[in-house]
């Protein structure tokens, strides 16, 4: 073990600037089942999810001109023979941890090599003391370009020679994007953190956050990094969320941050910290009682947006459910909705008899009319309804009571046909009375027709 110990710190040197390789990642046994055979890389989603899986992540960046190789590391090694190690012989980091976690810490490693092996094992001790044993990753790597090419232990030489690339065409075109890691194709946000009892969180939201900023400027929060962390403060419990900013490498952080008084738990605000900012925008959510909260151990849910405002910007979820102070973070508990005991509901009333409707009982009640209920302020709206109450058995309606309406189309056609028709014989006995008979044989002053028949 002790000469495998000194094979993998003679091995972390490099050639280039920048945080280069090899690396070694120590510390949580989950790095076991990322071991792979000699030279194999870890491509980009195996980083991200290794620095996922971490509560807190410590980098020991060598920065002279003097391999790590040369030094001599009795307190690391023997740190190193209780924890899990892994060996990346890459050159480079797809992805920086600081990248993913927002519990990232650099620790620079200079002076002589007894100082910097009681740096490394002070801190990487302190970080477990307060993450907890196996939570903490720490990786060591170089930062500065390194002019040996052989080193020597026990008197025998170890140098390192680069592989040539197995398709130069293949890695020279290939562009910038594909560094990036990929996005989430999912079509809703749920964003799990686990944290000590009782301080894991939930939250879910039907569509991605939206950070609306007031110089017009949109962002959709569509691409989420690493795992959702509880940061438990005085005050406040803070649960942190990273994204990445739309296609670019910057990082945006989210921290919600929640209160807990007199049994219940409610949201306070969020701050959002774009890149490596200390401080960003402080927004909050929205006044009682329309603030998400809830009893402890029940969630809240709304199915109206929730917009956390401030004068500089805005950052709406929509279709929210969210819980805090958890013991277990598998699934929600019963939901506090956002329909509140103050809300004051509109009583819209049904049609006055002899229109409202009605039946016997074990009859339904039909109309082709539209059924309205209204009120002063709003109105309800049902066309062509059937209903019936009080029933047996519910697979179908029973015989229909009909709304027979005065001002239906059949009727207003045969009162308009009638009414036609009555005008039509109103002017035709008119005609008759105005017609005059020839009356001249009738004077009794005129000589009388005589008419002679012969046989």
């Amino acid at each position: 073990m002790r000469h495998t110990l000194q094979l993998l710190l003679l091995y972390l040197y490099s050639v280039q600037a920048n945080l280069e390789g090899p690396f070694l990642f120590f510390g949580p046994k989950s790095l076991d089942k990322y071991k792979r055979p000699a030279l194999k890389y870890l491509d980009q989603d195996e980083l991200m999810r290794i620095y996922g899986e971490q509560a807190a992540i410590v980098v020991f960046n060598n920065q002279d001109s003097v391999p790590l190789s040369s030094g001599y590391f009795p307190r690391l090694r023997k740190m190193l023979e209780r924890q899990s190690t892994l060996v990346l012989p890459q050159d480079f980091l797809d992805v920086h941890p600081d990248y993913i976690s927002n519990e990232t810490q650099v620790l620079t490693l200079q002076g002589p090599w007894s100082e910097r092996d009681a740096q490394m094992t002070e801190t990487f001790a302190r970080l477990q003391d307060i993450y907890g044993t196996g939570r903490v990753l720490g990786i060591l790597g170089n930062s500065v370009s390194q002019s040996q090419s052989a080193d020597y232990i026990d008197g025998e030489p170890w140098s390192r020679v680069r592989r040539q690339a197995q398709n130069d065409t293949a890695s020279s075109t290939t562009s910038p994007e594909d560094d990036r890691p990929s996005k989430v194709m999912q079509k809703f946000a749920l964003y799990n953190a686990t944290g000590p009892p009782g301080k894991g969180a939930l939250l879910y939201s039907s569509g991605w956050p939206e950070l609306r900023r007031t110089n017009g400027t949109t962002i959709r929060l569509s691409t989420p990094v690493g795992e959702p962390t509880i940061k438990p403060t005085r005050l406040y419990t803070i649960m942190v969320v990273r994204f990445v900013d739309g296609d670019s490498r910057d990082k945006i952080t989210l921290e919600f941050s929640f209160k807990q008084s007199g049994g219940w738990w409610t949201a306070v605000g969020v701050e959002v910290r774009f890149g490596l900012e200390t401080t960003g925008i402080s927004l909050k959510a929205p006044s009682p009682p329309d603030a998400p909260s809830a009893v402890l151990g029940k969630s809240y849910h709304c199915s109206l947006p929730l917009v956390y405002s401030s004068e500089d910007a805005t950052l709406t979820l929509p279709d929210v459910q969210m819980q805090m102070f958890m013991d277990s973070t598998e699934k929600f508990a019963d939901a506090f909705d956002c329909i509140g005991f103050t809300t004051v509901p509109i009583c819209l009333k049904a049609p006055s008899p002899p229109d409202a409707p009605s039946a016997v009982l074990g009859k339904s009640y039909h109309c082709s009319l539209p059924l309205v209920y209204s009120s002063e302020d709003a109105t309800l709206t049902l066309p062509d309804v059937q209903m019936q109450m009080f029933m047996d058995s519910t697979e179908k309606f029973a015989d229909a009571f009909d709304c027979i309406g005065f001002t239906t189309v059949p009727i207003w056609s045969g009162i308009m046909v009638s009414f036609i028709m009555l005008i039509g014989l109103g002017i035709s006995l008119t005609m008759i009375m105005d017609i005059k008979t020839m009356d001249r044989f009738e004077n009794n002053r005129s000589k009388q027709l005589t008419i002679t028949v012969s046989e």
